[in-house]
């Protein structure tokens, strides 16, 4: 995990500068696993305390959070114990993963009091813990006994232990004394090593001392000269003396091929080397904000999106299926000219046959050699009403073919809708966009509408970005918003792009009243980049995007939401471009 001790170390004392003296206003707990702390001093603040397995964290954020209506037992503990308490000190005791932040409040009988509130971060055992002045336990947001484990329960009315050390060197007693431990991991790559020997630093601290010392993470021990060796202690001192000093210079690793953040630390990072940009930041808080706020509101969302997920997959197979018994039936149709052949074969033969017989056998002469054919006969019927009888089977055989392939192309555009749906839903970026799929959903009879006075939703904002020569780009959220921007929103003259032949967002280039041919190639290029990333292709290398004026995009009539259809367009070939539209993005 990136937020190590040393990582945690510098934002504990970051949080001490900030926020000592302020005081508690409000308290949320908009999820099971976070808390939100209001408070105000010489600023406003808002603090953000995760104990998520994947995102356990403790920063500042200006980011809006939901308070819920009915608060979680935990929030009302804490707004019992901590509402008006003042923040006395923030700090990390023993170089652990361990935040403590101390509060000086009243109790019932407005004597001075104080309560500790903590933050344990500890992979999937993260936790925040209330406890009091004598460190013993009021509540937690997650409760462990011991039928969870038997070595440190987490429970109200017992004292708090600290979480059991590691057998390893911390890394602000690192000395050129660990040289025998360090290097008799002989087989173990140097990074390796290092994270074995040393407590307090994560696996890409390490692999960032290796990198300094010898320019390569993948050497064994026992691979290293001599020197290498004394440059690699040389690197852990200096670096201890960094932590020591509280010199933070943090870096933000973001991949060059795919736009994503992978990576940070408290050091500036040289591993990646050309292969990533890196983003620099003066504080920790700042840091952890960029890193996790997005990551972790995409993961609200993409929870809150599940039951959408499922039903949309459950309606996809149902009309695959459906598609599938039907494209059987449309095969089995095709003999349908046998049953013309046999009335014609009989119609020529009415000499032959007479009432009673069961078959007749004639020569086709349908076929070059005029091969004999047997043709079964209903012996209640006259000739003739045989002959009738196999036409009537051609006529509803041939309708019946017919009807069942307009059914298999109203299941492939129902499929393309729910596909395209699928596509938005993957792109939501908070409940109102959830809200406003549901209700395309409602409003095409997917879905029941929720109570009987629903109200119509309202489309929230679609994506706006400015392209770096200053011309507006809309990008739909959903079908329904797409139909806004193509036929309501947009002029004549305006740009409307889309991918080629796979499901993405309707994108829109305001024009301004110029002309395909007035404007930049670097706007349609941009404005086509951000149309290739909304949209299914977006971690493919290359999207085919076509571009064309709004006045060649029509809507036909009765067509699901976001189908259309268009021509004399032009086509580009782009990279979807994540770190462009975060970039160009108008907030």
């Amino acid at each position: 995990m990136a937020l190590d001790a040393c990582f945690l170390r510098f934002t504990a004392a970051s949080l001490q500068e900030q926020l000592a003296g302020s005081v508690i206003d409000k308290i949320y707990q908009p999820s099971k696993e976070e808390v939100v702390l209001h408070l105000r001093g010489r600023e406003k603040h808002k603090l953000m305390i995760s104990s998520s397995p994947n995102a356990a964290r403790i920063h500042l954020t200006d980011q809006s959070v939901e308070n819920p209506k009915v608060p979680p037992a935990f929030c009302m503990v804490l707004r019992k114990h901590l509402s008006g308490a003042r923040v006395i000190k923030i700090y990390t005791p023993a170089f652990e993963r361990v935040i403590f932040i101390e509060f000086e409040g009243k109790n019932d009988f407005f004597e001075p009091e104080t309560k500790i509130l903590l933050l344990e971060i500890m992979g999937r055992t993260s936790n925040i813990i209330l406890l009091d002045a004598k460190h013993k336990i009021i509540n937690a947001i997650k409760h462990v006994d011991f039928t969870m484990t038997r070595h440190r329960e987490i429970l109200p009315g017992l004292a708090y232990e600290m979480p059991p050390t590691q057998d390893k060197i911390s890394f602000l007693q690192a000395s050129d004394k660990d040289k025998d431990c360090l290097f008799a991991k002989v087989e173990a790559r140097v990074s390796d090593a290092i994270l074995d020997t040393y407590a307090g630093i994560s696996p890409v601290v390490a692999r960032e001392i290796a990198y300094r010392a010898i320019h390569t993470t993948d050497k064994r021990i026992s691979e290293l000269s001599t020197p290498q060796k004394n440059k690699l202690i040389d690197e852990i001192l200096s670096l201890r003396q960094t932590v020591e000093n509280g010199a933070f210079a943090g870096s933000l690793i973001r991949r060059r091929d795919n736009g994503k953040m992978t990576d940070f630390s408290f050091l500036p990072l040289e591993q990646y080397g050309s292969a990533a940009e890196v983003m620099d930041f003066d504080t920790p808080g700042a840091l952890l904000e960029e890193y996790y706020t997005k990551s972790a509101n995409l993961h609200r969302i993409k929870q809150k999106a599940l039951d959408l997920s499922n039903f949309l997959t459950r309606t996809a197979a149902r009309i695959t299926r459906t598609m599938t018994v039907r494209q059987k039936e449309l095969a089995d149709s095709e003999s349908a000219d046998k049953y013309q052949i046999y009335g014609q074969i009989i119609q020529a033969n009415l000499y032959q046959i007479k009432k009673g017989d069961r078959v007749l056998k004639a020569p086709n002469f349908f076929e070059e050699d005029m091969p004999e054919i047997t043709i079964a006969l209903q012996p209640d019927k006259s000739p003739i009403q045989n002959a009738q009888s196999y036409f009537k089977k051609y006529s509803k055989a041939k309708n019946g073919r017919r009807i069942i392939a307009q059914l298999i192309e109203q299941d492939k555009k129902e499929l393309e809708y729910i596909n395209s749906v699928f596509v938005s839903l993957c792109d939501a970026e908070s409940e109102e966009d959830l809200e406003q799929i549901r209700a395309e959903l409602v409003e095409g009879h997917y879905l029941n509408p929720r109570g009987p006075k629903s109200k119509k939703a309202v489309l929230s904002h679609p994506r706006e970005f400015v392209t770096d020569d200053g011309y507006t780009v809309y990008v739909g959220k959903s079908n329904l918003q797409n139909d806004y921007l193509t036929v309501r929103l947009s002029r004549k003259n305006d740009i409307w792009l889309h991918t080629k032949g796979i499901h993405g967002s309707h994108t829109l280039l305001v024009a301004g009243g110029k002309t395909l041919e007035e404007i930049p190639d670097t706007a349609l290029l941009q404005a086509a980049a951000l149309a290739a990333y909304y949209s299914k292709g977006k971690e493919s290398s290359k999207v085919e995007v076509d571009y064309c004026p709004v006045q060649n995009v029509k809507k036909p009539a009765g067509a699901k939401p976001g189908m259309v259809i268009y021509e004399n367009y032009y086509t580009l070939l782009v990279a979807p471009d994540e770190a462009l539209a975060e970039r160009i993005r108008k907030k």
